[in-house]
């Protein structure tokens, strides 16, 4: 053996005699523990990919789930079309060409958005693979409230706003859901997508209560603040517990014999 191949190949017998061998994940990746002796290998990493299938159909891919995110989406894709129809062809109202406008792309962006949803229901179940994280989660909020606070503040009329507001949440809404179908996120389930409807219904309230006044608009924008400040801790403290989650079951494959002597 000339020395070049000596050279690289010692490494490789090094981490061997070591017994380094480690593929490492928190959620939804196996976890792969090797000996030097190679014992129970086999026998740990079939454990693993039973715990990370089970994991996938718990989390946010479960039945339930993914039902939810269908209905989301569904209910958005009826919605525009019911009402592109209806404003389009039968609205006898004295409407501007940008709010016909609105209708004609929002009813041709469910022309792919459709399209998606087949692809989604075609495909496999898809293995989350990443988190969005507390800052992700909040931004979302954070958009979502600010949008449609400014969309009922703007507007004056008030069938119009509430409208407009309408249709921005329900398309929200409905990009979230075909995300979390095709890409979805761990940390992005059904619940915290309904939440998403809460907030922007809450924020269509309070920049239709600030158009009455300063004061209304000054009160408004504090309690505004204080439901963010509120969202910030709910995400940052959620974070926290699932990471704990995630440290605990990483503790229970590292060590699966001393789990269960402490279960018994």
């Amino acid at each position: 053996m000339d020395p070049q191949t000596q050279n690289t190949s010692l490494p490789r017998v090094q981490n061997v005699e070591k017994g380094v061998s480690d593929l490492e994940l928190g959620e939804g990746v196996m976890e792969k523990l090797v000996s030097p002796s190679g014992e129970d290998m086999n026998s740990r990493a079939q454990l693993n990919v039973k715990d990370n299938r089970k994991n996938v159909t718990t989390g946010v891919t479960s039945f339930d789930s993914r039902i939810t995110f269908y209905s989301v989406a569904t209910l958005v894709v009826i919605t525009i079309l019911v009402g592109s129809i209806f404003v389009l062809w039968f609205d006898t109202r004295n409407i501007g060409t940008l709010h016909k406008l609105l209708y004609v792309f929002l009813s041709a962006a469910t022309i792919p958005y459709i399209g998606l949803l087949f692809i989604c229901l075609c495909n496999d179940v898809p293995v989350p693979s990443y988190r969005l994280g507390a800052e992700g989660r909040f931004g979302i909020y954070l958009a979502t409230m600010v949008v449609i606070y400014c969309i009922s503040y703007c507007i004056e009329d008030f069938d119009v706003m509430m409208e407009v507001s309408f249709l921005a949440i329900m398309s929200i809404s409905g990009a979230v859901a075909i995300v979390q179908l095709h890409s979805p996120a761990e940390d992005l389930n059904s619940s915290r997508t309904t939440f998403i409807l809460v907030l922007g219904t809450m924020s269509a309230i309070l920049g239709c209560v600030a158009k009455d006044s300063w004061m209304s608009l000054s009160g408004s924008l504090c309690f505004f603040m204080v439901v963010m400040c509120l969202i910030k801790i709910n995400c940052l403290a959620a974070d926290h517990f699932e990471e704990q989650q995630r440290e605990r079951r990483r503790r229970r494959h590292r060590h699966p014999d001393c789990s269960k002597d402490v279960g018994e």
